[in-house]
């Protein structure tokens, strides 16, 4: 054991000044990071250069990683007979194992000692800390079982940059031949899962066997019999990435379709009105209005999109006409921003938004003096606009053969609750479970228009939520993004919740965005116009909003006689 640590140490050593250079790069993650977070780094353009930086060094790290395999391996190589250990009592088991617990000290201790302030640091608990580990020991497995059998059939550094190269080619090169072949295009087009099997196994394969590949050639020291199994090992990959005939990639169960429950039964949908919004050189938007009755004033209605299915669309249109001409078509829903009333009663805010009847009143009267036709919506219940392309010469058709339509609507009941809330001031935290929003900067100055109320989110980025290996579930099934924020004034019983968006990367198994909120004050309606309320910038909240899902069901509807108003925005079209 002691000439296994004193070799292990001889390398570390002979290594000192790239294993400098290996630990500045590694501590730039979190020092990127720690800018963000503890500095006003994020308040200006600098978070979106940082942004850029971070994801330059990932690539540069990549490298770096790269390079320092071979610096270890070549150190007391094994291909050939002139290397210097040969002459020494040292057996091949144990300059192997020596190699190897270098690669772990450098590899895997080496980034968790540097990491782990920075996950207490954004306050990562014991069971976090041992996830954002294990994906730092994966990420660091790859580069070194990359490396490692090339670096170890090969005894100079040139050399080895010179065949990596040519594996990384072969590899990109037959992974593009497969992902082209008709076989392959037929196979993705419904299901996404089955091609990330075959590249998450032919990576595997290559990773597993090339570390068998290097322990072999230490146990036997035979380049000729390495190389032909390292051959044997790629093509293997190669083919699995072919031919592999079965699919496991590892994905949550789909959805179901339907989740039970009492409120969903009480929900009911009529229709409403139907009218054409634009014509074009191929198709027509059509849009139809539905009415929702029942729906409880502190839940949400919304879409189901189904990812995992072709991308379908939440509601499915039929048209049928008395000759046995049949027209289906998908579409999506739009329900404006009724959602927030219920986001009102679970902050506890006395005053809802604008009445939806108010808003559509205003609309149409903009759009009167447009010159186009009134958007009707029910004024009772909530309503929903389904949106959906049909052919050009459908209006025309309608209304010269009105035609009985049926539509299935698929929905989710959600309950929102308030998460938590805190002062809106500079350097002040809100904490919803292991994400940290931080108020980095509040300025309501309405002269200085780029000044916006910054949040600064740090959320973990963990195997078990969003990792690389749940790419696919991340494609497979749309999201409801886990929090909203809100400006609160609790004295005037309101809020303000228009979200501009942001950036953000990954920093060290951290997500850090950037997230701006609205500065302007809620409007009313007065007298017959929009007003925004007068010193509404005082005694401020934040407040995180959670969505819960309830239920989930389908609604459908059916109508003898298909009728569409004609816009006049379509500018004379059929």
């Amino acid at each position: 054991m002691s000439l296994l640590v004193h070799m292990i140490r001889t390398d570390l050593r002979r290594l000192r000044w790239p294993l400098v250079g290996w630990f500045v790069l590694l501590a730039t993650t979190p020092a990127l990071g720690w800018l963000l977070l503890g500095t006003d780094a994020g308040v200006g353009r600098w978070f979106a250069t940082i942004v850029m930086w971070r994801y330059g060094l990932l690539f540069v790290e990549f490298l770096v990683g790269i390079m320092l395999v071979p610096l270890v391996i070549h150190g007391d190589p094994v291909v050939g007979d002139s290397a210097f250990w040969m002459s020494r009592p040292i057996s091949p088991a144990r300059l192997w194992w020596s190699k190897v617990g270098t690669l772990a000290a450098i590899f895997g201790l080496l980034p968790v000692l540097v990491l782990l302030p920075w996950w207490l640091y954004c306050g990562y608990g014991v069971t976090e800390i041992a996830l954002a580990i294990m994906e730092t020991l994966a990420w660091q497995a790859v580069i070194v079982a990359l490396a490692l059998p090339v670096a170890t059939l090969t005894s100079a550094f040139m050399r080895f940059a010179l065949w990596l190269l040519v594996v990384v080619t072969a590899m990109l090169a037959s992974s593009v031949f497969w992902l082209v072949t008709p076989e392959y295009l037929a196979r993705t087009a419904y299901d996404l899962t089955y091609l990330w099997t075959r590249a998450w196994l032919a990576l595997g394969v290559f990773l597993i066997g090339g570390v068998a590949v290097a322990a072999w050639q230490y146990r036997t020291r035979r380049f000729s019999h390495s190389a032909v199994l390292f051959a044997f090992v790629f093509t293997l990959a190669v083919a699995t990435l072919g031919y592999w005939p079965r699919r496991f990639t590892p994905a949550p169960t789909p959805d179901v379709d339907v989740i039970a429950g009492p409120r969903g039964e009480q929900i009911r949908l009529s229709f409403d009105t139907a009218q054409v919004l634009r014509v074009n050189a191929q198709q027509s938007d059509l849009q139809v209005s539905l009415r929702f009755n029942g729906v409880p004033a502190d839940r949400i209605l919304s879409e189901v999109w189904d990812i995992s299915h072709e991308g379908r669309m939440p509601a499915e249109h039929v048209w049928t006409w008395g000759s046995g001409l049949r027209l289906g078509r998908t579409g999506w829903l739009s329900q404006g921003s009724q959602a927030r009333q219920a986001e009102w009663v679970a902050m506890g805010l006395p005053n809802p938004p604008p009445d939806p009847a108010v808003a559509i009143a205003s609309l149409n009267e903009r759009r009167r003096k447009a010159g186009l036709a009134p958007i009707f919506r029910p004024t009772d219940g909530r309503w929903g606009e389904l949106r959906v392309q049909v052919p050009r010469a459908f209006p025309t058709r309608v209304q010269t053969e009105p035609p009985a339509y049926h539509v299935r609507v698929h929905l989710d009941l959600i309950r929102p609750t308030l998460a938590g809330e805190c002062p809106l001031e500079v350097g002040q935290t809100l904490r919803i479970g292991s994400t940290i929003a931080r108020v980095k900067a509040v300025n309501f100055d309405r002269h200085q228009s780029n000044q916006m109320p910054l949040l600064i989110e740090s959320v973990p980025m963990l195997l078990a939520q969003g990792g690389l290996w749940n790419l696919v579930p991340m494609l497979r099934a749309g999201q409801i993004r886990p929090h909203r924020y809100y400006i609160v004034n609790r004295a005037r019983g309101n809020a303000s919740d228009r979200d501009n968006g942001g950036i953000g990367a990954r920093f060290g198994s951290v997500q850090i965005s950037r997230r701006e909120l609205s500065k302007a004050a809620p409007w009313g309606w007065r007298d017959g116009e929009w007003v925004q309320q007068q010193d509404w910038f005082r005694g401020l909240t934040l407040a995180a909003i959670a969505h819960e899902r309830e239920e989930r069901f389908f609604k459908e509807v059916s109508v003898e006689h298909f009728t569409v108003v004609q816009d006049a925005g379509t500018r004379g079209a059929p």
